[in-house]
């Protein structure tokens, strides 16, 4: 398995805006030789979009209620339900932040329905955001493949075990495809399958040629 990151640009991700609730959303698909496919969703919610309550500390947070469902032939496949806390402040006038999440569900090959529902459950009144969004998947073993590719907003070499860590970088999403006159480079990540496999063959090729 090959790595790499490079300055290109290819969008494989779907992008939502909710109503009222101001959040963006997308996902791209990986394989890891030992557990197979699985899908990465990306989600950042616009802070002063948000109600904030007054935390045990004195300080005040948002709490965005998030559900994930997967669907094949109508039958639910992967299920992840969470609260998504902002980082905590003194100063609700000022709320100027955005803040992330990234979660990770194992999938097979398919192709499934992605029901998400997103909810602040500071404002009760507020009525949930759902999105559907179709999600094919499809590696195989034998066949040299590419993932999907992850937009960033910059990458950090690290050998810390985290959500955003893959092969020795700390990778930031960029959730969306909108890039500032301030940003001059774009920054993807991706992974290339099975090329072993063939240069193997190639050379075995060679040698009873």
């Amino acid at each position: 398995m090959r790595k790499f990151i490079v300055s290109l640009f290819l969008l494989c991700s779907s992008i939502v805006y909710s109503k009222g609730l101001q959040a963006k959303f997308s996902w791209a698909s990986f394989y890891t030789p030992s557990s197979g496919p699985y899908i990465e969703t990306y989600l950042e919610v616009s802070g002063k979009s948000c109600y904030f309550s007054k935390m045990a500390s004195g300080k005040f947070a948002a709490s965005i209620e998030v559900t994930q469902v997967f669907y094949k032939d109508d039958s639910i496949k992967a299920f992840n339900k969470y609260n998504l806390l902002s980082p905590e402040t003194e100063d609700t006038s000022r709320l100027l932040f955005d803040f992330t999440d990234q979660q990770r569900v194992s999938l097979g090959n398919g192709t499934y329905v992605l029901e998400l529902t997103i909810r602040d459950k500071n404002n009760p009144s507020a009525k949930p955001y759902l999105l559907k969004d179709k999600i094919n998947i499809a590696y195989y073993p034998s066949i040299v493949g590419i993932s999907d590719i992850e937009l960033l907003t910059e990458y950090i070499a690290s050998d810390a075990t985290s959500k955003i860590n893959k092969n020795g970088y700390d990778l930031y999403p960029l959730v969306g495809n909108f890039y500032d006159k301030n940003q001059n480079q774009l920054k993807v990540y991706a992974e290339i399958y099975n090329t072993s496999s063939v240069i193997r063959d190639r050379k075995s090729t060679r040698l009873n040629s």
